[in-house]
């Protein structure tokens, strides 16, 4: 599971690109991060295939009606910031 300091990291960049927004669909301002990483597998076809490592995001839930939100950490820069353990868990 990653650090206190990698979420520290993840709240900055999104602050730094405006989000959090309120939640689309309550207008609920307040979000948590979810205590581990969720990983996006791409497959073609219908069989399983994994194509490539994971893509790994965080997951934001909404505190009022439980909206969650994923937040691909590639796009923010921070994969970087993942151990091996953290993508293979």
């Amino acid at each position: 599971m990653p650090s206190s300091e990698f979420f520290n990291a993840v709240s900055k960049a999104l602050a730094a690109k405006g989000a959090p927004k309120p939640c689309a669909v309550c207008g609920h301002p307040d979000f948590t991060y979810t205590r581990g990483l969720v990983y996006l597998i791409q497959q073609f076809g219908p069989a399983p295939m994994l194509h490539g490592l994971p893509h790994a995001c965080v997951a934001l839930v909404c505190n009022n009606c439980g909206n969650t939100v994923l937040i691909g950490l590639k796009t923010l820069g921070l994969e970087a910031l993942l151990s091996e353990k953290d993508i293979w868990p």
